[in-house]
């Protein structure tokens, strides 16, 4: 079977040292599940689809491949190698896991539209621009009717190091850190998600052939929540105990939003990818980001080994029914 992967638009590539110190392509940009999960007898075909600075070598293989999973996960940055990938899917005509055409529809902009009017969801206002200064920001935001907090972040990035929240007309000094050099900008309605402590919860959940797992749930005093959270949350037990946290949201939260993720899955149409959320006063889900580019396999405290096992299972599971074809999904 063939695992794609892409060098993002701007022709760029990471190459980092493994456990013995010989240097290996690291790809951006992708889910990379390929060295996460039991292929059982299945053999890996590894391939790289290129940025539009390179012309794409033709694919010359032994055997015509049984199964294609797409690892080309970030819409905004792999938009060349997505394309180009759609047109190798094509000339295959085999089954592909992660449909490259729907990931391009991935980006935030086109998530926000993609699900909104969803019963018990509430997707955020999302622009994507490209303001000559913070000055434009501001104009932008007022011409397109987005109201006051709102965040600006880079276009194409996923950790929160760029990134900030615009509370008024007076934080041009926090619009400084971006370029306004022609790069696209993210405006998003921040809508609040604090519950009655005080606290931000955002949780993750990885879904696999239309199957939610819960990842991990992390809270934090302010609106910024991320694997730094945990310090928070070891400091204020007994509801800073991650097993707890992560029954409560499995056994309590999860039910209660079942008809909401399934009628995302449905619109989404991808075979595997992350949800990050939050849950607002009203107990609507608040969906913070949805896509394939995420970090799910990735092993970090010890309360997430069996749930990230759980995932890898659930991904081996759906590329052998695939393998057998059995269990195409269809939209």
């Amino acid at each position: 079977m063939l695992f794609t992967f892409g060098v993002s638009d701007d022709g760029k590539s990471n190459i980092r040292p493994d456990a013995q110190g010989n240097m290996q392509f690291y790809a951006e940009g992708a889910c990379n599940v390929l060295g996460s999960i039991d292929l059982g007898s299945a053999r890996p075909i590894p391939h790289v689809l290129y940025g539009p600075n390179a012309a794409q070598p033709p694919l010359r293989l032994p055997a015509k491949p049984q199964l294609v999973f797409n690892q080309i996960a970030e819409a905004d940055s792999h938009r060349t190698a997505l394309e180009r990938c759609v047109t190798l899917c094509k000339q295959l005509d085999v089954p592909v896991i992660n449909d490259p055409g729907r990931v391009l529809k991935t980006t935030r902009d086109s998530v926000s539209g993609l699900l909104q009017g969803i019963d018990g969801l509430q997707v955020p206002k999302v622009l994507r621009c490209a303001p000559v200064s913070p000055g434009d920001v501001f104009r932008i935001a007022a011409e397109q009717e987005l109201p006051f907090p709102f965040l600006v972040r880079s276009v194409g990035e996923h950790n929160g190091r760029n990134m900030v929240l615009v509370k008024s007309g007076q934080d041009h000094d926090r619009l400084h850190r971006f370029p306004y050099d022609g790069s696209e900008l993210y405006l998003v309605e921040f809508i609040d998600f604090a519950d009655a402590n005080g606290h931000y919860h955002k949780h993750r959940i990885a879904m696999v052939d239309g199957k939610p797992y819960l990842r991990h749930s992390l809270y934090d005093k302010t609106w910024m929540v991320h694997a730094d959270s945990l310090q928070y949350m070891k400091e204020h037990d007994p509801e800073g105990d991650q097993l707890g946290q992560l029954h409560h949201v499995e056994q309590e939260v999860l039910p209660e939003l079942e008809p909401v993720i399934a009628e995302i899955d449905r619109r989404l149409g991808l075979d595997h990818y992350g949800l990050d959320f939050g849950i607002g006063p009203d107990k609507r889900m608040i969906l913070f980001e949805a896509n394939a580019n995420m970090n799910i396999l990735a092993i970090g405290l010890k309360a997430l080994v069996p749930r990230v096992r759980k995932v890898s299972a659930a991904i081996s599971a759906m590329i052998q029914a695939r393998l057998r074809g059995d269990g195409m999904r269809r939209y």
